[in-house]
């Protein structure tokens, strides 16, 4: 698993703004969740807010969903499992 894009932007397309983004790329065919991947991304900040976890994804007619997921604390992480194509945002505190 891994990240097709792992930009730093304030949303603008600024760098080195507020808001870490991803873009999951499932690559083994299998379902995978939200905290082990942000976990193993190793682009999260200590200024990283992670009681705001932003989840946007696309179905087939092009329609945008959007969840905002809390995943501040690890040993109770959200049970939010990721599609191919979704798009993780980590705001700034």
């Amino acid at each position: 698993m891994g990240q097709d894009i792992r930009e730093i932007s304030d949303g603008e397309g600024a760098p080195m703004g507020a808001i870490i983004r991803m873009e999951a790329k499932l690559l083994t065919g299998e379902p995978f969740m939200l905290w082990p991947v942000l976990d193993e991304s190793k682009t999260l900040l200590a200024s990283s807010d992670l009681s705001r976890v932003k989840i946007k994804r696309k179905d087939a007619t092009g329609k945008i969903y959007e969840w905002t997921v809390d995943c501040s604390d690890a040993k109770s992480p959200p049970n939010f499992w990721l599609r191919d194509g979704d798009v993780i945002e980590v705001p700034e505190k």
